[in-house]
């Protein structure tokens, strides 16, 4: 968000990918629009309520949910997610054949 917005993480309190800015910070793609360019954003911005952020289309929805729903609850924070918050991808780690990572990425190139 900090590189999005083009301000430091404390000024917008924005400090790793589960936190938002508000939407009235404004973005790079605020500016290109001004400029008179047509902005569409393809692929992942870990975006969590607004989803545009000045971009004027998304081509597709972010392989994240658009909410906290994926992220630490530091209010308690020795729970974790069993299916994300594990070391599953370790322990099976070898040839990738398929991912969703992977999947989404040829979803984005295609659109």
């Amino acid at each position: 968000m900090s590189m999005v917005s083009g301000q430091l993480p404390t000024k917008i309190g924005s400090y790793d990918n589960a936190c938002s800015i508000d939407p009235s910070v404004p973005t790079y793609a605020h500016y290109l629009r001004a400029a008179g360019y047509e902005t569409t954003l393809a692929g992942k911005m870990h975006f969590i309520g607004e989803q545009l952020h000045g971009y004027e289309s998304r081509l597709t929805s972010d392989i994240y949910p658009g909410d906290y729903g994926w992220a630490v609850n530091w209010e308690e924070p020795n729970r974790r997610l069993e299916w994300y918050h594990n070391a599953s991808s370790i322990e099976q780690a070898g040839p990738c054949v398929r991912s969703n990572q992977l999947d989404y990425d040829e979803e984005v190139m295609y659109k």
